[in-house]
């Protein structure tokens, strides 16, 4: 089962780390411009951790207009507003 990935908020670190407005995340641009592999990653470790593992690992990501770069992610199962959601929290 593919889950949808949205991001309900992101703090200016991430903004700097990608390139991204927190306007543009929260609007799905990051989201749609995430190339494939990518995504599919995402989202293998949204639906572990929804299930209730949390993650915590060293992968490689892409930055706003492609450049790759490792980062450390570590995720926890949360309910945000009575919905169950994934707090990440990543490390360049």
């Amino acid at each position: 089962m593919e889950l949808p990935v949205r991001a309900v908020d992101v703090n200016p670190a991430y903004e700097r780390m990608y390139g991204y407005s927190r306007a543009e995340v929260l609007a799905g641009l990051r989201a749609s411009e995430l190339p494939e592999e990518y995504q599919r990653l995402q989202a293998d470790i949204i639906q572990r951790t929804l299930a209730g593992d949390s993650y915590c690992g060293e992968i490689e990501t892409v930055r706003r207009g492609g450049e790759r770069f490792p980062i450390e992610v570590r995720t926890v199962p949360i309910r945000h507003r009575g919905e169950p959601h994934v707090l990440a929290m990543i490390r360049d």
